[in-house]
This record gives structure tokens, C-alpha cells and sequence, in this order.
């Protein structure tokens, strides 16, 4: 029950009267006058500094084990944890350099970036780089993210002890703050969980209406003020619950003067206190003139609503109930990813203190039971969804608020849950004033050992642990870099700006300039300098290396002068998959390899970083040679790929001569240009050129073992002195063998001499869905982007009643970044939900998709379909009702 809101004292508590009907919420006499004669008490230093002490105790328990690894992991289960750190790092060097933090050199190199909009939490910052001066970083960092948990928990201890006057109600109320399943779910984002600010805010506001002092009015301003410095879409929920709150604390017209006075004061002085900040932004030069749209995500928006169902479920991470809610989740927010199905579990306990304390309080608790309401409406986003069904058609508070603008600024409509805490915190109170008061007359033990049952009920309720953590994993190249003395960039790979969150946690080690980063929203033209270089600007496209720039040394050289030295390629974020053909396109060793990365040179170095494998001529000679197979069948094609490089400058062209010996006689001699894209003349040392060469085997070729051999030809007549034997090849008058899972379907079907079908399997793991795997082979590169298709059609008009068209991998691994010889995997599912019911074939083809032209298909057998489709022999797709 409120002790001394609306001027007015409860009888009660005047008189100091044991327990009656008083309060037990029946009778609801107060005394109505002023107080401004009067000033705010928050009791005695012991209780403040033990409470706090709690809190701190608290905050460790709910983040287990977050205490004993705090020097090796980061708190939160995403890298957003590594940005913040990182945004920590950086104020420390700006500081240390006399430059703006706004700004900086280290990302986004050789340009640099503004960080106008970079997500600062400058009150997580600035205690981190008190404690970084005493203990490391990651320890410091941990250690801010647990005192801004005790601090929320104080802040709504003190604002609910004001209201209810009674101490064990005020501290399970904090409790309740500090806990909360949401805010335990975003320890990955300190300027988001660190809301202590709100309810002082709020605590402050209430003494200036109270008491009508200006120095209160004053102290809201500032806590209004360090709000928005922990993060400034916070200014949202604090001025919403504020104003709701003032709504509800109108004097009369006589009273307004006196009434307005520190408010006027307090707004006047959060705007003063807020100005430098936007002074210091706007000095940015290259800040970016950002619409409203750069400030929303539209996409996340549509999918971060919340359930009203996720109210009453705890957490899936909760140690006991994870097995049965984790389920709960998944069903609910099947359109969000694993890591974002935040709990927005109340608690059935505070739920039923809360509606205590609304019966209790009764006008008291009205404001606060506003406020949850419109926090709730707010998370609803633009649909309402119970237990995953939508229910588009009746409107929320969110939609309707739309044309505001204001309210989405939180950019994502579940995040109001973070602030639902504190008015369940405040109305729980007041249940709990009651219940304290009911126990009161049993003794203060019995009221202690209630305090600590309850409390323990409500921490099993929102127990999350074990925490979700951000291991530390980084490369010993990290340190290897720190204590060189060069400070030249960094190429990080692949070009991610999410995965750039872990690059720049390792840039806090080595603290050399990135060639990109991620920033909260980017400037326009970030990614000048990476989208005009031919090299970089296809890895940030298609992640992927571009196999048609061949002149590699080109390539680097460009880096080079542009003060980058290394190229890292990072093996967890490229995929074990994927990382050799990353690798191959850079024909040297790494400088430095380990499980992690793969450091490479960008001025590679003869007989340092690669050698001739032979001199096929003066200064020239191949350091890595790729065929696409060892076994090819007569009149097919054949690729050998060969990285040539220089040991010193080249002064003619040359031409590669390939040639098939087997224990008779030399029988096959295929002579070509070295390259298509560059001649040989002119090349300097340690230049390096890949160059593709593909063939057709003669059909009168016998069949046999044959060894694979080149040599070179100059244009002025002279013949290499050496010839290179590349390997053993199989030529076969039938199929090469090519291994298979025993379940899948040998084809051996070819399209267009480039691409070999070399088999396929079918199955339905749905009645509506066909699910088809393909199993290619690339015969040689390829210069377009091809599609399949996949047709399932009626036999007897050929028309397909479902099909799908897509690039290899959904789009993910387009075909002209196939290598010669690389077996690709391809799933293609077909949706046959509109299909009539009957009996169908199965189809498939490739085509270019800028001209529609199909590839010509030849298959085993040599015959060659007139529609450029190979039909599946014996397949039959049943469709039912």
C-alpha cells in the first residue's frame, strides 16, 4: 500500500497501528495535504548498502556459471557480446587518442567509418574502463554486466519501498526486476538490460510531484537524461510509464503552478544534459542522413511479436522445465530463429501477487496495472498470436500507433517485455504489503522465512541457467600480429557483417585496422572501397572466390599497396565445407594455419611463400596443378587447371603443350594458349596467373592407363627444358566409376558437356512435398550462373502441375564457382499441395536463366532428349485427394 502518494499519508501509518482491517485493504482513509515541507527518506545506510550487497549475490546466482569462467567467456549467447565489448575497446582508444569516438579508422579500411549510430551503452562503458585498469577486459566487461543487474534490481528495491513502505515487499519486488526471463535472455546486450535508470527515473519523478521540490524535478531530469545514454530507444517505455504516471497524479487547477514547476525543470535540464551528445553526433561528417526506414527492420518487426501464451511459459533454457516449454517455443515462434525465441514468461507467482496487490492498492495500483496493459499491447506487435495461430483481423495498440513512428522505434515489438517488469515488480508489491501485513502478527521470523520462500519461488520460476555464454576462441595469429610492429589492415573472410562481430573482438588483441565491420545502421557508402574492387566486391555478393580473376598476384598486389597485409580466412565461418575451394584459389601456403583461420600473404614470395613444382622454362613454372578428374571417358571433356608463376620477369609468351604417353608411345598432343587473359610477355617476379585449360579426348583413343604430361612452347621457337608429369589418367571406352550412397540412383547423364548428373534420389517426407536430391559432377567450369529445374508433369501432355526453378544450393553456391571435378549435393523440394490427384513423371534440366536456353543433355546410353530435359525412367510421383 502506497505510504505517501497523492500528498496525502495514510491513517495508518500516522498512528503506527499493528495490522487491522486498515490493512487488509477494506478500509482506504488518508489524510489529504501537502507535502512539500517534508523530504523522501530511503532508510538507513546498513539497509541500503545490505540490500545492494544482495542484489550483487543475486545477480551471480541467476548467471551461473557466469562468476567462475568471468576472465574466459563472455555473458549472453550471441556475438552481439563481442560488439559491445568492442565498442568498449574503442572509446578507449578514441579516449586515449584524443579523437572523436564517433568516428574511427580501424573498420572499414582504407576509408574508415562514422559510428553516428553505433549502438554505444556509454553506462556500461565508462565503469568498464575504470575496472579494465585493474583486471582484464573480459573480467571487467562481465563484472559491469553483473552490477547492472544488482543496480536494476536496488533501483526497483528503492522505487517500490517508497511506494509500500515495507522493506521484504520492496526487496522480492527487485527481485523480480533483476530476474526477469527477458532481461535474463539479453545478457548479450548490456545497453538494453541495464534499466536501472528507469525506475530511479520513475522514483525521482514521484518526490518531485510529491514534494514539489525543484531539486527532485531536477534529479528525474538527470535520471531521464542517463536513460537515454544507456541506450536512447529506452527514452520510449521510460517517458510511456512516466506519463502514465503523471496522467494519474493531476493536482487540482489551484495546485498546477506549484505542481509544474520541477517538472518544467527537470525536462529542461534531461534536454540540457542530453545536448552534447547530439552536438558531438552532428560534428560527424560523415554522418549518414538516415530516414526512418534505416531505423526500422521491417522483417524483424513482423517476426519479434509476442505470443500471449509465451506470458505463462517459462523459459526453454529453465533447468527443470526446459524438457516440457522448450517445445512451447518452437511451436510458438517457428518464424524466429532457435536463438531468438525470447521467454516473456511473467510468472505464475508474480501474477497472483500482482492481482493481490491490484485488489489491495485499488487507485494506488492503477497506474502501474496502465502501464503493464500498454507494454503488453505494445510486445503484441502488429498481430495478436496465441499459442501460434494470428489473429490479423482485431487490432492492436501497435498497429494503430503505426503512423506514430515513436513506438517502433524499439524496432522490434517483444522488446516492451523488458520493461513490463517493473510495473508486475511494483504491483506485486502491493500484494506483498498485504501479505506481510497478514503475517506481521506471527513475528518477524515467520515474516523472514515468507520473504525467503516466496523469493526462492520466484527464482525457480525464472531460473534460466545454466547462462547462454560467448565462448572465447580466438587464434594465436591474434597475438602473433599484436607484437609485430606493423600495423598494417587485416583482410577478414568471408565479408559478413554479422560474423564481423567475432573479427572485431579479435581486433581488441591485435588492434590493427579491419576492412569492414558491423555497425548498428551503415553510413552510405561503407562499402565504397570493397565494392570497387573486382576481388572483394564478389566475395561480398556470393561469399565466394571468383575463379574467372585469374591474374591472383593482380589481386593481391592491389591490397598490397593499399596497406593490407594479410588475408584471413576464417574456417568456422566459411564452413569446413567450403574452406579447401576458399583456399584453392590462393595457390601459396598460408603464412599461418591453425584450426581456426588461414593467414595468407598478400605479397607472396618466391622460395618464401610458394615454389616452382618445375621450371618449365626461364623464370616460369607451374606452383599447382588441378585436374578435374583421373578418369575420363573417350570423346568426353577434360580440365586441367594450373596456377603458373615467376621466379623473375617473363620476356615472351609461351604456349602449354599437353601430352598422353603411355608405355608405347606418345599419342595425343593438345597445344593451347598458356592463357586466354594475359599473355606470359611482360609478367614480373612472383607473379601469379591461374589459367583453365579444357579438351576433348580424341574418340580414337584406346583405352588404357595413360600418364598426363605438359611441357612449354616459346613464340620465338625454343622449347622448355623440362617436362612435368601431372599424374596418372584412365582413359574408359564405358563409365568411370564415381562412388554413391547405395540408395541413390546412378544417372551419369551429361548437360552441355559441363555439368554431369551423376545421380539422384527421391523421397516424401511430407504427402505434400517431393523431395529431390541431386548429385552433380562440374566436367569443366562453367561461365554462367545456371538453373535446374525440376519438373513434375502429367506424361500424357508433358505440362508440369509443380516444378521448381532455383541456383544450386537455393541460390547459395551458384554454378560458375564450381571447380572442375567438384561433387556438389543439391536439395530441391517440391511443394505438391496443387497438384490435381494422379500419377506423375519427374523431369529434370538446366538452362541459362538471361537467355531461357536449355543446356543439351546426352545421356548414358548417348541418346539426346528433343526437349533438353532428361525424364527420370520409371519414376512415378502418386498425388491422392
Amino acid at each position: 500500500m502506497e505510504t505517501n502518494s497523492h500528498y496525502f499519508i495514510r491513517l495508518e501509518y500516522l498512528l503506527s497501528k499493528p495490522p487491522t482491517k486498515l490493512d487488509s485493504g477494506k478500509v482506504k482513509t488518508r489524510i489529504r495535504f501537502p507535502m512539500s515541507h517534508q523530504r523522501p527518506s530511503i532508510g538507513k545506510a546498513w539497509t541500503i548498502g545490505l540490500a545492494f550487497l544482495l542484489y550483487l549475490i543475486l545477480s551471480i546466482v541467476v548467471t551461473w556459471p557466469l562468476l567462475p569462467r568471468i576472465d574466459t567467456i563472455l555473458s549472453g549467447g550471441s556475438t552481439d557480446a563481442m560488439l559491445h565489448y568492442w565498442n568498449g575497446w574503442w572509446v578507449l582508444q578514441a579516449i586515449q587518442e584524443g579523437t572523436s569516438p564517433y568516428s574511427t579508422n580501424l573498420l572499414f579500411h582504407p576509408i574508415g567509418v562514422s559510428l553516428a549510430y553505433q549502438n554505444f551503452a556509454w553506462l556500461s562503458i565508462l565503469p568498464w574502463l575504470v575496472l579494465q585498469s585493474a583486471v582484464d577486459g573480459i573480467t571487467s566487461y562481465n563484472l559491469v554486466i553483473l552490477l547492472n543487474l544488482a543496480l536494476s534490481g536496488f533501483a526497483a528495491y528503492l522505487l517500490t519501498n517508497e511506494l509500500t513502505g515495507k522493506h521484504l515487499a520492496a526487496f522480492i519486488a527487485g527481485l523480480i526486476y533483476l530476474s526477469w526471463p527477458f532481461r535474463l535472455s539479453q545478457l548479450d546486450h548490456p545497453n538494453l538490460i541495464s534499466t536501472q535508470w528507469i525506475p530511479f527515473f520513475l522514483l525521482s519523478l514521484i518526490w518531485a510531484i510529491r514534494y514539489r521540490r525543484i531539486r527532485y524535478g531536477l534529479l528525474a531530469g538527470l535520471c531521464l537524461a542517463l536513460v537515454g545514454y544507456t541506450r536512447w530507444q529506452l527514452l520510449i517505455p521510460a517517458v510511456v510509464m512516466g506519463g502514465i504516471y503523471l496522467l494519474f497524479n493531476l493536482p487540482k487547477q489551484s495546485e498546477l503552478s506549484d505542481f509544474s514547476k520541477p517538472l518544467i525543470a527537470g525536462f529542461a535540464f534531461s534536454v540540457l544534459l542530453l545536448i552534447p551528445a547530439v552536438v558531438l553526433l552532428a560534428s560527424q561528417q560523415a554522418i549518414p542522413q538516415a530516414s526512418i526506414d534505416d531505423l526500422l527492420r521491417e522483417g524483424e518487426e513482423s517476426i519479434m511479436q509476442t505470443d500471449l501464451l509465451a506470458y505463462f511459459t517459462p523459459s526453454g533454457d529453465h533447468p527443470v522445465l526446459g524438457t516440457i516449454t522448450k517445445p512451447i517455443y518452437d511451436e510458438i515462434y517457428q518464424v524466429r530463429s532457435a536463438s531468438r525465441r525470447f521467454p516473456a514468461y511473467v510468472g505464475l507467482t508474480s501474477i497472483a501477487l500482482a492481482g493481490l496487490g491490484i485488489w489491495y492498492a485499488r487507485r494506488d495500483a492503477l497506474p502501474w496495472l496502465i502501464m503493464g496493459v500498454v507494454l503488453i499491447l505494445l510486445a503484441a506487435g502488429h498481430e495478436w498470436r496465441i499459442n501460434g495461430r494470428v489473429f490479423g483481423n482485431v487490432p492492436t495498440l501497435y498497429r494503430l500507433l503505426e503512423p506514430l513512428v515513436v513506438f517502433r522505434l524499439l524496432r522490434v515489438p517483444d522488446r516492451y517485455n523488458l520493461f513490463l517488469a517493473l510495473p508486475f515488480a511494483v504491483l506485486a508489491a502491493y500484494g506483498l504489503s498485504y501479505l506481510f501485513g497478514r503475517v506481521a502478527q506471527y513475528g518477524s521470523l515467520v515474516s523472514f522465512t515468507f520473504a525467503i520462500f516466496v523469493g526462492v519461488l520466484i527464482l525457480f520460476e525464472y531460473l534460466s541457467t545454466p547462462i547462454e555464454q560467448q565462448e572465447i576462441r580466438l587464434s594465436q595469429f591474434n597475438q602473433i600480429l599484436k607484437n609485430d610492429q606493423n600495423r598494417a589492415a587485416i583482410l577478414e573472410l568471408p565479408i559478413d557483417p554479422i560474423k564481423a562481430k567475432q573479427n572485431m573482438f579479435a581486433q581488441a588483441i591485435h588492434q590493427r585496422p579491419i576492412m569492414f565491420g558491423h555497425i548498428s545502421r551503415e553510413p552510405l557508402g561503407a562499402y565504397e572501397y570493397i565494392d570497387e574492387n573486382p576481388l572483394l566486391r564478389v566475395l561480398r555478393q556470393s561469399n565466394e572466390m571468383p575463379p574467372w580473376l585469374t591474374n591472383v598476384g593482380e589481386q593481391l598486389a592491389t591490397l598490397a599497396m593499399d596497406d593490407v597485409e594479410f588475408i584471413v580466412m576464417h574456417k568456422d565461418q566459411i564452413g569446413a565445407d567450403r574452406i579447401e575451394h576458399w583456399k584453392r584459389y590462393l595457390p601459396f601456403e598460408p603464412v599461418f594455419e591453425d584450426n581456426t583461420i588461414a593467414a595468407f600473404s598478400t605479397s607472396p614470395e618466391v622460395e618464401e611463400d610458394f615454389s616452382l613444382l618445375a621450371d618449365l622454362a626461364p623464370g616460369i613454372g607451374p606452383v599447382r596443378v588441378i585436374t578435374s578428374g583421373d578418369c575420363v571417358e573417350v570423346g568426353d571433356v577434360f580440365e586441367v587447371d594450373v596456377a603458373w608463376a615467376t621466379t623473375w620477369p617473363v620476356e615472351q609468351n609461351y604456349r602449354v603443350v599437353f601430352t598422353l604417353e603411355d608405355e608405347q608411345a606418345r599419342i595425343e598432343d593438345n597445344q593451347m594458349l598458356l592463357t586466354e587473359e594475359l599473355s606470359s610477355s611482360g609478367w614480373g617476379k612472383n607473379s601469379l596467373v591461374w589459367a583453365y585449360y579444357v579438351t576433348k579426348l580424341n574418340p580414337d583413343v584406346p583405352a588404357g592407363e595413360y600418364q598426363l604430361e605438359m611441357t612449354l612452347q616459346g613464340d620465338r621457337g625454343e622449347n622448355g627444358s623440362t617436362t612435368f608429369p601431372i599424374g596418372k589418367l584412365v582413359v574408359s571406352k564405358s563409365d568411370c566409376d564415381h562412388e554413391l550412397p547405395p540408395e541413390v540412383i546412378p544417372v551419369g547423364a551429361v548437360f552441355g558437356e559441363q555439368l554431369r548428373l551423376v545421380g539422384y534420389q527421391l523421397s516424401r517426407p511430407d504427402p505434400k512435398f517431393l523431395e529431390v536430391t541431386l548429385y552433380w559432377r562440374a566436367e569443366q567450369r562453367m561461365p554462367i550462373d545456371y538453373k535446374v529445374f525440376v519438373h513434375v508433369f502429367e506424361e500424357e501432355t508433358d505440362v508440369p502441375v509443380a516444378q521448381d526453378d532455383s541456383i544450386p544450393h537455393r541460390g547459395g553456391f551458384p554454378t560458375n564457382f564450381w571447380a572442375p571435378g567438384e561433387e556438389i549435393t543439391d536439395h530441391v523440394p517440391i511443394y505438391l499441395g496443387n497438384a490435381p490427384a494422379g500419377r506423375y513423371g519427374v523431369a529434370i534440366g538446366v538452362y541459362d536463366p538471361m537467355t531461357g536456353e536449355r543446356l543439351h543433355v546426352l545421356e548414358r546410353d548417348g541418346n539426346e532428349p528433343q526437349d533438353q530435359r532428361l525424364v527420370l525412367p520409371g519414376e512415378k510421383i502418386e498425388v491422392s485427394e
